[in-house]
C-alpha cells in the first residue's frame, strides 16, 4: 500500500513538472521596447499584468493570457499555475525592488537644478562684496551708480556754463575709472608726489573715485581776466561743509541774496557755490557765477543753449565712449589774445585762426587712446590757408612732431602720433586722426618714464 502511495505521489509530481516544462515551451517571447532585449516568460501571464524586463528593470506589459492559454495549467494543489505565478512575482519584485532608470536620472536633475538655483542666488546676492576684492586700490565707495558711457552733451555739469564761451573742455573721470587700463593709469598718475590729482583731493578732500566728470569754460569775453568757470560733479554727495573745510572757504554775501564761499588757491582767489549736493561750481569772479542752471527741454541736451559751432561739434562730432574732450568758438577768440600779451601768441598762428570759425578734439581711451580733431573754416581760400600753415608745421604722416617742447618724456608720444597721423579735408573741414599708448600719455603728464 505505501508503495502504491509513493507511486502515486511520483506520478502526480512528474505530471505537475511535464506541465509546467510544457507551459514554458509554449511560451511567446517577448520584446522589451526599453532595451530591446528578448524575453522568455518562465510562467504565463494574466491579462493586464506589468513584468520587469530583467536587463533594464523596467515595467512593461504583458499579452493577455488567453493567447497563452493559461487556464490549461495548473499546480498540485489545484490552484491556477498564472495566478500562483504572479502571487510569485508580486512578493519577488517587492523584495527585488529596484529604480527605474527614468526615476533615478530625474531625481539627478532635480537635485542638481536645485543645487544651480542655490549658486546662482548665492551669486547674484554677493557681487558688491566680491566687485569690491577685484581692485581694492581704486576701488569706487560702496553705494555709487554704475557708470554710463553718455556723449559729453549730456554731461550735466554743461547747464552751469554761459551760453557764449571761447573754449570749454571736459573730461569723463567716471567713465576712465570704469577701464581696467585707464584706471591703472590715473591711479599711478595720482601716486606721482605732486600730481594734480594728488593736490585736487587733499585740497578738497573729495576722492577720485567719486568724480563723475570735470567742465572747465572760458567766458567770450576780451578781458585780461576772461571769465573762467569750474564745474565738478559727483557721483555721490561730497558733503559741502567738509568741502569749505578742505578749503578753509569763507562765506561772502552776494548782491543777488545767495550765499557763496571764497578760498585762496596760490595768488588767485576763488569763489565757490554748492548749488546741490553732487554739483561744485567754482569761478574767479563771483559776477561770472550762473545764477541758476540751464534746464533742456525734453529730447534736449545740455548743449542746446550754446551757440550753434559748439552744439554741432558736442552733438554730432562726438559719440559715446568720448571720456576727454575740447571745443571753441574763434569768434571773440582773437579778441581774448589780444587782451593778454603775455600768451605771447605767434603772429602766424592768430593769422590762422581769424580763418576759423569752430574747433575741436576729443580722445577716446580703450585700451590705447584715439585722437580726433576737427578744424571748421570760413571758407575755401581759408581752408587752403590753414593746410598750408598745417605743412609748415610737419602735420604729416612719418614727419616728427614738435609740439610737446621736444622733452624726453614726450619723444614716444611725438613718434607715436607722428607715425598713425591721417590727415584729410572734408570741405571747409579738416580733420586729423591718430593713436598712442596710455602710457606715452602718462609719461608726458608725468614727465616721468614708464
Amino acid at each position: 500500500m505505501v508503495v502504491a502511495q509513493a507511486a502515486s505521489l511520483s506520478y502526480e509530481t512528474l505530471g505537475t513538472r511535464r506541465d509546467e516544462v510544457s507551459a514554458r515551451m509554449t511560451t511567446p517571447a517577448l520584446s522589451c521596447p526599453y532595451c530591446n532585449s528578448n524575453i522568455v516568460l518562465s510562467k504565463p501571464a494574466v491579462p493586464g499584468q506589468r513584468i520587469r524586463c530583467p536587463r533594464c528593470h523596467e515595467l512593461l506589459p504583458a499579452l493577455n493570457q488567453e493567447a497563452y492559454g493559461a487556464s490549461r495549467f495548473t499546480t498540485a494543489s489545484g490552484e491556477p499555475a498564472v495566478q500562483a505565478w504572479q502571487s510569485e512575482q508580486v512578493a519577488t519584485e517587492t523584495y527585488r525592488f529596484q529604480w527605474a532608470n527614468r526615476a533615478v536620472a530625474s531625481t539627478i536633475v532635480s537635485i542638481m537644478l536645485v543645487m544651480a538655483a542655490i549658486g546662482l542666488a548665492f551669486a547674484w546676492h554677493t557681487i558688491d562684496k566680491r566687485r569690491q576684492r577685484d581692485h581694492p586700490d581704486s576701488a569706487a565707495p560702496a553705494g555709487l551708480e554704475r557708470v554710463v558711457s553718455v556723449r559729453p552733451d549730456r554731461l550735466a555739469a554743461l547747464a552751469y556754463m554761459p551760453p557764449k564761451v571761447s573754449v570749454l573742455a571736459g573730461i569723463h573721470v567716471a567713465e576712465l575709472m570704469g577701464q581696467d587700463s585707464s584706471r591703472e593709469l590715473l591711479s599711478e598718475f595720482r601716486a606721482n608726489p605732486g600730481s594734480m590729482i594728488a593736490d585736487l583731493e587733499q585740497r578738497t578732500g573729495v576722492k577720485l573715485e567719486n568724480i563723475d566728470h570735470i567742465v572747465v569754460g572760458l567766458g567770450a569775453e576780451a578781458s585780461i581776466f576772461p571769465p573762467v568757470i569750474c564745474v565738478v560733479r559727483t557721483r555721490d554727495p561730497y558733503g559741502a561743509r567738509g568741502l569749505r573745510e578742505s578749503l578753509k572757504a569763507r562765506a561772502s554775501e552776494e548782491p543777488r541774496g545767495r550765499t557763496m564761499y571764497h578760498f585762496q588757491v596760490g595768488d588767485f582767489l576763488w569763489y565757490l557755490w554748492c548749488p546741490d549736493d553732487r554739483t561744485i561750481v567754482t569761478s574767479l569772479r563771483s559776477k561770472d557765477m550762473p545764477t541758476e542752471p540751464f534746464a533742456p527741454a525734453a529730447g534736449e541736451s545740455y548743449a542746446a543753449h550754446f551757440e550753434p559751432t559748439v552744439r554741432k561739434c558736442l552733438q554730432d562730432d562726438m559719440t559715446e565712449g568720448t571720456q576727454a574732450w575740447i571745443v571753441g568758438s574763434t569768434e571773440t577768440l582773437d579778441a581774448t589774445f589780444s587782451a593778454m600779451p603775455f600768451l605771447q601768441i605767434p603772429s602766424e598762428l592768430r593769422k590762422s585762426l581769424k580763418d576759423v570759425q569752430a574747433f575741436a578734439g576729443w580722445m577716446q581711451l580703450d585700451g590705447k587712446a584715439a585722437w580726433h580733431v576737427t578744424i571748421d573754416c570760413a571758407g575755401l581760400e581759408a581752408t587752403d590757408s590753414l593746410s598750408g600753415y598745417l605743412n609748415r608745421l610737419g602735420l604729416e604722416r612719418g614727419k616728427d612732431l614738435h609740439l610737446f617742447g621736444n622733452r624726453a618724456t614726450t619723444a614716444r608720444l611725438a613718434s607715436q602720433l607722428s607715425h598713425s597721423l591721417a590727415r584729410k579735408r572734408e570741405g571747409t573741414r579738416i580733420v586729423l586722426t591718430a593713436e598712442s599708448s596710455l602710457e606715452s600719455i602718462w609719461e608726458a603728464l608725468s614727465n616721468q618714464p614708464r
